[in-house]
């Protein structure tokens, strides 16, 4: 019984980060008629940016959260936007596709290569080749609960669902 209960809460993580995901992508083709590819890459610079300020610049998890999960994907939104989406909007189902594709490579190398670009300019930043264990949005060190002996939720896990719900 505990297998079961450890893996039904292993999957309601795993589909609450996919609801959060599924929901980003719905309301982006309802608002500008265009799927948009790139949304995973811009998940990855918003991910980035969080470990960055975090781990690279030691900027507490509040003020860098705030600025990766709340700003920043909200001004490349807009910036996407005016750029890009507002002129696909009425272009091919080809030239959609394409542009999103396209830009679903290219923001996470832009994300690396400035990041490298500041690490030669002299900015303390890490490089994120040997981060084998992100810091989440929970407190640090995050808090384990224990429910039975191989049944453990931990604060990180207990953000993901919290926030799942909220943004549902």
């Amino acid at each position: 019984m505990d297998k079961l209960l450890t893996i039904v809460l292993s999957g309601l993580v795993s589909g609450a980060i996919y609801s959060l995901i599924a929901s980003g992508l719905v309301l982006a083709r309802s608002t500008s008629g265009i799927f948009n590819f790139a949304h995973g890459a811009v998940a990855f610079c918003s991910a980035y940016l969080f470990f960055e300020l975090n781990t690279g610049l030691g900027m507490p998890v509040l003020p860098a959260a705030v600025l990766s999960i709340l700003v920043m994907p909200i001004l490349l939104g807009l910036l996407l936007n005016k750029v890009l989406f507002r002129h696909l909007a009425s272009s091919s189902d080809e030239a959609k596709i394409v542009a999103t594709v396209g830009l679903m490579i290219a923001l996470p190398a832009l994300a690396l290569s400035l990041v490298d670009i500041l690490i030669d300019l002299g900015v303390d930043l890490q490089t994120g080749e040997n981060v084998f264990l992100a810091p989440g949005l929970g407190p640090v060190p995050k808090h384990n609960w224990v429910i039975t002996d191989t049944l453990v939720l931990d604060s990180n896990q207990l953000v993901v669902l919290v926030m799942a719900v909220v943004c549902a």
